[in-house]
Parts: structure tokens; sequence; C-alpha cells
């Protein structure tokens, strides 16, 4: 029997990172990828829903983000370019 949590596995290494994670909420978010320098950034929490949304403009591939308003829990972070998206995990545990 195989679980499925609707969201599918991505490949190690997907070029997006939220450290650390467990976090308390300050979060470091980097990308390996030029072509997401003015992507759209959103936080997914466990039921799908979008709770958080935002532009990633740095030219430097890297952003701090301050998301200690969420609770507790699981999220999923999502990258989405022109013509490519990444997402990854993390936890914030307060």
């Amino acid at each position: 029997v195989e679980l499925s949590t609707g969201i599918a596995e991505s490949e190690s290494g997907n070029g997006l990172q939220v450290i650390p994670s467990p976090s308390n909420g300050m979060v470091s978010i980097r990308w390996a990828d030029a072509q997401f320098n003015n992507a759209r950034f959103d936080v997914l929490d466990a039921l799908g829903r979008n709770v958080v949304s935002t532009r990633m403009s740095q030219s430097n591939n890297t952003r701090s983000m301050d998301l200690s308003f969420l609770p507790e829990g699981s999220y999923v972070a999502r990258l989405s370019g022109e013509s490519a998206e990444v997402w990854t995990r993390f936890v914030v545990l307060h």
C-alpha cells in the first residue's frame, strides 16, 4: 500500500533550500538557478493552502525571511519562474 501526500516527490538537489529546518521561523532561502531571480515564492501548509506569497528579486540567489508567524508544522516552499518550478519541504518549530 502506497501513501499519497498529494505532493510528488522531487529529485534531490532540485535547486531550492530553506534552511535551517527545523527552524523557529527565521530562514534563509537559497536557489541555484538565475532564472528564479524574479520568481514567485510561495509557502503551502499541510493542507495545500497558500500561506505566504512574495516575489524573489535578489540577484544573489539568496534571501532571508521571517516566517515566525507561521504555526508549528510542516510546509512546502515553492519557487516558480517563467519556465520552471522547484520546491522543498521545511519544518517550523517554536
